[in-house]
């Protein structure tokens, strides 16, 4: 019979099994870079304070790999405490970033918070799902020489790192190929010779719009040219 505690003979397979506590792993690393991502919006914004939490949860993530590197239990739990706190922050800022995401007209800042909108989100439902892996590496503390989880680790940071990057290539790669109707609504939109020379190349000359010019002796009317 399989236990839900992770130092037991036979730990539960679905918590604890060397394919999920991989998982717990990536989203862990994958919960560090969000928490990058707020940290530099905030300074963007120049809303320090929200920059607080953030940091200090970056700093419990510091003291936890240092705490299982030296096999000692006591750095680990400060992730314990500011990952139950933090869980209702991210919730908060959500409502924060909302109207700035969604309601205010559209420009690049607007995409930042865009992202740091879902960010937060996922944030949130993420740090409820992490707590196992922590909880083991806790558990399991001192661990043995040939403990498997640190290798683990440092493989996982690995993935986290180089997906993305093997993700955002293929996408080039693919929309290398793509119709170019997309480019021509944005050479439509922005006839500027820096915007035609560099994006729109490709999508060959751009028609030019008639010219309207007003008729001499008639005030209100107009002819093209």
């Amino acid at each position: 019979m399989s236990s839900l505690k992770p130092d037991a003979a036979r730990p539960n397979s679905c918590l604890y099994g060397p394919v999920m506590r991989k998982f717990y792993i990536l989203i862990h690393f994958i919960l560090a870079y969000f928490l990058v991502y707020f940290i530099l919006l905030s300074f963007y914004d120049d809303e320090y304070m929200l920059a607080a939490m953030p940091i200090m949860c970056m700093i419990s993530y510091v003291l936890f790999y240092i705490g299982f590197c030296v096999r000692q239990q006591l750095f680990c739990v400060p992730i314990f405490v500011l990952d139950l706190i933090s869980i209702p922050y991210f919730i908060l800022l959500t409502v924060h970033y909302y109207e700035p995401a969604f309601e205010t007209a559209y420009s690049s800042v607007r995409t930042y918070h865009i992202v740091a909108f879902s960010c937060a989100i996922a944030t949130a439902l993420l740090k409820c799902t992490v707590f196992p892996i922590i909880y083991r590496a806790y558990s399991l503390l001192p661990y043995d020489d040939d403990f498997e989880m640190g290798m683990e680790m440092a493989i996982m940071s690995l993935v986290s790192i180089l997906f993305p990057l093997v993700l955002a290539c293929a996408l080039l790669v693919f929309s290398d190929g793509a119709d170019p109707s997309g480019c021509e609504g944005f050479c439509h939109n922005n006839p500027a010779p820096a915007h035609v020379d560099t994006c729109c190349a490709r999508c060959g000359p751009r028609e030019e719009e008639p010219e309207v010019t007003p008729v001499p002796g008639f005030t209100g009317l107009s002819t093209l040219v």
